[in-house]
Parts: structure tokens; C-alpha cells; sequence
């Protein structure tokens, strides 16, 4: 076999086993299965600034609201629980600026944690479908859920769980 074409051959095999890594990394997780929340580290911390009226399960809300949490308290595993039912693709993306720069207009939702030795730093915000880690700025989570779902399932536990400001 001449070099051009076990050069071309290589190449193609290169290609194949790049395509199916493709295709087995886009499939949808749950979130916590990609953030590895069973090894998090305390406490939790999270929340939520809304500067518009959101809809909840007790009505409707907005301000702030901070929340702590122990990872195997009632608190924290209803977190964790609704982390765990979001279903997500991980994407690789350029690194940017920290969206952590957010408006004073901006609803959106934040959880910071450390788990499998990484630190995370999350922020939903009310109206996108994309989930970014500051922590990880090369890294963002598309939701494959309903984000409007998601990101009331996220407040309603910050609002019950947390303290409002």
C-alpha cells in the first residue's frame, strides 16, 4: 500500500472515532449526572435576583433571595433534586468574560458549589436556554428541558428554602 493512501486510511479512522466520541458526548444528561452533585462538597449556596414578577408555587415574586444549604439536608437535596431533573448537553465553547457582569434588569438565578474538586459557579438566567459556569468559562450546559420550567423549579426551592431580602 502506498503512503498516500494509508495516510488517507488513518485519516479516516481518526475521523470515525472523533465522530462517534461526537455523538456519544451529545447526548442529553441530567445535570447532575454532568455536574457530579452526589460527590458535592458543603455547603450550597444559591440565589436569585429578579427584577421582574415571576410566577412560583405560592403565588408570585421577585427581589432577592439568598439560600445555604447542607447537600444532605431536606434544603439541599431539593436542589439537588431539581438539578438532577433538568436534562442537559454539555457544550465547549470559546472562554469570555465572566457572566458573572450582570445587570441590574437581569432575572436570573445563581448556585455556586465545589464538587469532584472543582468549583462551579452557575447562572440561569429567566430568559435563555443556556446554563454557564463561571468557574468553568470554557463550558456551558444547553438545556434540553423546558428553561421556563427549570428556572421556576429553581426559584421556588431558593424561595422556600432561602431568606428573602
Amino acid at each position: 500500500m502506498d503512503k498516500k493512501k494509508k495516510a488517507l486510511l488513518i485519516t479516516a479512522g481518526i475521523a470515525a472515532v472523533l465522530l462517534a466520541a461526537a455523538l456519544f458526548l451529545s447526548r442529553p444528561q441530567p445535570l447532575g449526572e454532568l455536574l457530579h452533585t452526589d460527590e458535592i462538597e458543603p455547603p450550597i449556596r444559591a440565589i436569585f435576583s429578579l427584577a421582574a414578577t415571576v410566577s412560583t408555587e405560592n403565588g408570585e415574586t421577585s427581589g432577592v433571595c439568598d439560600y445555604t444549604a447542607e447537600p444532605d439536608s431536606e434544603a439541599g437535596q431539593a436542589l439537588l433534586d431539581v438539578l438532577s431533573g433538568i436534562s442537559a448537553h454539555r457544550r465547549f465553547r470559546l472562554p469570555t468574560a465572566p457572566v458573572s457582569g450582570i445587570g441590574a434588569q437581569d432575572n436570573y438565578v445563581s448556585i455556586w458549589f465545589r464538587a469532584n474538586g472543582r468549583d462551579h459557579d452557575l447562572y440561569l438566567f429567566a430568559d435563555g436556554s443556556v446554563l454557564y459556569d463561571d468557574a468553568s468559562r470554557s463550558v456551558a450546559y444547553v438545556l434540553d428541558s423546558d428553561a421556563e420550567d427549570a428556572f421556576r423549579a429553581l426559584v421556588n426551592v431558593i424561595l422556600r428554602y432561602g431568606t428573602k431580602r
